[in-house]
């Protein structure tokens, strides 16, 4: 095929020849112009909303014929367009592939790092876990552990970056001697499991770019018989699928006088005429009159988990681990008893946003977040969770169905949600412009077949239904906040990022709609930060990770006193301390008892247990220092001794010989 020519400011030619059979591109002109840029806009529909590039090339496109390069490349052309457009927030992030390369590598790189497999994804992808420990004389299976995951929400890409990266700086610390590693990684086992939902991770690669969380079951959203057959389509070829917005007697929506890149709802009662009515960029796939209600489907994994889990929610699923992928970390958490702790990196906080009010359900025994009791630990731990990564705020994220809520309230463990990223707050004096602002912009830009979570990221998972809210003022004060997010989220991505975030209206011809135009969010921007980020936020999260890991239960037997009250009659008395941070046994373990407790047995021999229990279960030995007192009556008239035993699936195995000689009121 003939060479695609362009011309410059500077009046020299450039050429693109593309080849068929291998989809290549060669490029050919000047330094100092960058006419791939300009040939990539004009091809991929972003000529227009992006007119500054072209400035910035002084390239324009021949107008005959021979200038449209052939369909089969606009694809490759649209991606190349994106990739150069977000080249600082996606060019490190690692597709299914390449995380599998690093897995790999890290374990072959690191003595103290090994990978695994734990399942498998519904389209067939493996599930890998990191296994960091050192060698030492407790199998890592029987030391006590923590486990961190990212990955469960599909939307957020960055959650698993920051994984892996965790576990590679904490290996390399342990490798450089550091204090704090060694410690970890010679007393405990930290299990890294950087992506859960692999099948929605890689879809964050495909073209045209569309944002979504879920995982890939089908299921047919509009309910005539076949499932995912009208979702978006990327109309204007720009690779992204962003909304549209048209001019109907039945609009909802109108532009907002101050920032009219974004729409709000009208008030009909204030005499606020409605203008548009917003769908995402589509068309009507099956010609039922509805536009993208029945997109691929599928589940969101951090609602799919049994402990407040809603029946017929929006993305839950059809029934509790109703997903391999649910299933098979649940599974693996069981598997491995000894896990103390869990971290989960995605949209959920539990430690900046702790609800002390120690709400329940609507039978009144299930938690429906963190126990009164155990608030003030969550409390303390989202004071370090600042201090720590420099994150001050989160939004508040209903956890119902979230594997975090399963680890704490059925599985009874210290289990800490947390952002990996959060836009960053603007300056004072910005932000006090914005708040003035907000008042009047908005954020929905949101289709009315597009139901969002209270995070405001859309499942791209949408029924056709409108979005409710309540009458008054609450409806208002979500009305409002959404309005200070939207126009944060703009500010940040004209002020900062350059404008990547935000694709600019442009009109369109529309095959049934007519005129309309399309423009936005970039899909997945307010998601995850650039790339060039995702180190220092692992820094923080390194840090925060050895806090958690440092104060892990340390149960030890201590203050051991043997006093002879008569020939051959012996009392015995011990204390089971524990010296790390954390209890052995948070209230919610107590009273569910699902965390088996620790088991303490006295072997008297052939001597006669005269008083106290041969076995006793302690269900929880409070932590700095918590002290559980054991007490014996013993008869041997040998004289000899006793063997004290200890036993937790989470927190050791051990014995101690007690010899039968008066202490003397002593201690040993």
């Amino acid at each position: 095929m003939p060479p695609v020519e362009w011309r410059a400011s500077t009046h020299e030619r450039f050429a693109v020849v593309a080849n068929p059979e291998s989809a290549r591109t060669e490029v050919r002109g000047s330094e100092g112009v960058n006419p791939l840029i300009a040939k990539l806009m004009l091809h991929s529909g972003l000529q227009n909303c992006c007119a500054d590039w072209w400035n910035r090339c002084g390239c324009q496109p021949n107008t005959g014929d021979d200038a449209m390069l052939p369909g089969r490349f606009r694809s490759l052309f649209s991606l190349g367009c994106i990739l150069c457009l977000t080249t600082s927030s996606r060019a490190d992030y690692h597709d299914y592939e390449s995380l599998t390369r690093e897995l790999n590598r890290i374990a072959d790189t690191y003595a103290a790092a090994s990978v695994e497999t734990f399942g498998q994804s519904r389209g067939g992808r493996e599930l890998y876990v990191l296994t960091l420990a050192a060698d030492g004389d407790i199998e890592p299976q029987a030391r006590t552990a923590v486990l961190v995951v990212g990955g469960l929400d599909g939307d957020r890409n960055a959650s698993g970056e920051t994984a892996l990266r965790i576990a590679e700086k904490i290996l390399k610390r342990y490798d450089s001697e550091d204090e704090a590693a060694r410690a970890l990684l010679g007393r405990h086992t930290v299990y890294v499991v950087c992506v859960v939902n692999a099948d929605a991770w890689d879809r964050r690669f495909a073209m045209p770019l569309s944002e979504s969380r879920l995982t890939g079951r089908p299921v047919d959203d509009d309910r005539d018989g076949v499932a995912d057959e009208d979702g978006p389509d990327d109309l204007n070829g720009d690779g992204l699928i962003t909304m549209m917005r048209v001019v109907d007697p039945e609009a909802t929506y109108m532009l907002d006088a101050k920032e009219p890149r974004l729409l709000r709802s009208a008030d009909r009662a204030k005499d606020e005429t409605p203008v548009y009515k917003v769908y995402v960029e589509g068309i009507d796939n099956d010609g039922d009159g509805e536009y993208n209600e029945d997109p691929i489907g599928g589940v969101d994994l951090n609602a799919n988990f049994p402990h407040g889990y809603r029946e017929h929610a929006e993305g839950a699923g059809p029934y509790q681990l109703c997903e391999p992928e649910s299933r098979a970390l649940i599974n693996f958490v069981i598997d491995h008893p000894h896990i103390a702790a869990a971290i989960t990196l995605g949209k959920h906080n539990n430690v900046l946003n702790v609800d002390k009010g120690g709400k329940k359900d609507a039978t009144g025994e299930a938690p429906v977040t963190v126990m009164e009791e155990d608030a003030a630990i969550f409390s303390f731990i989202g004071e370090r969770f600042k201090e720590l990564t420099g994150i001050e705020k989160a939004d508040e994220v209903d956890g119902a169905g979230a594997f975090h809520s399963w680890a704490y309230a059925q599985y009874g463990i210290p289990s800490f949600a947390v952002t990996a990223w959060r836009r960053p707050e603007p300056q004072k004096d910005e932000a006090d412009e914005a708040d003035g602002e907000a008042e009047s912009a908005a954020e929905d830009d949101e289709p009315e077949s597009k139901v969002k979570d209270k995070d405001g990221h859309g499942h791209g998972h949408g029924h056709g239904k409108k979005r409710r809210g309540r009458a008054g003022k609450k409806k208002a004060d979500k009305e409002s906040g959404d309005i200070k997010e939207a126009l944060a989220w703009l500010t940040y991505s004209d002020d900062v990022r350059g404008g990547e975030g935000f694709v600019p209206w442009r009109s369109f011809k529309h095959p049934t709609l007519g005129d309309v135009e399309i423009g936005g969010f970039v899909p997945y921007f307010k998601a995850d930060p650039p790339a060039d980020q995702l180190d220092k936020i692992a820094e923080g999260q390194v840090k925060f990770l050895l806090d958690v890991g440092g104060r892990l239960p340390q149960v030890s037997v201590e203050n051991v006193e043997v006093a002879k009250l008569h020939d051959g009659v012996f009392e015995i008395k011990a204390n089971l301390t524990n010296s790390g941070y954390f209890p052995t046994g948070l209230k919610i373990a107590q009273v569910n008892r699902r965390v088996r407790p620790i088991v303490v047995t006295l072997d008297v021999g052939a001597g006669v247990l005269l008083g106290g229990e041969r076995l006793q279960r302690v269900w929880n030995v409070d932590g700095r220092g918590g002290v559980h007192r054991v007490r014996w009556l013993v008869r041997n008239s040998a004289e000899d001794s006793v063997t004290l035993q200890v036993y937790s699936e989470k927190y050791g195995d051990f014995t101690r010989s007690i010899a039968l000689k008066s202490t003397e009121g002593g201690v040993r």
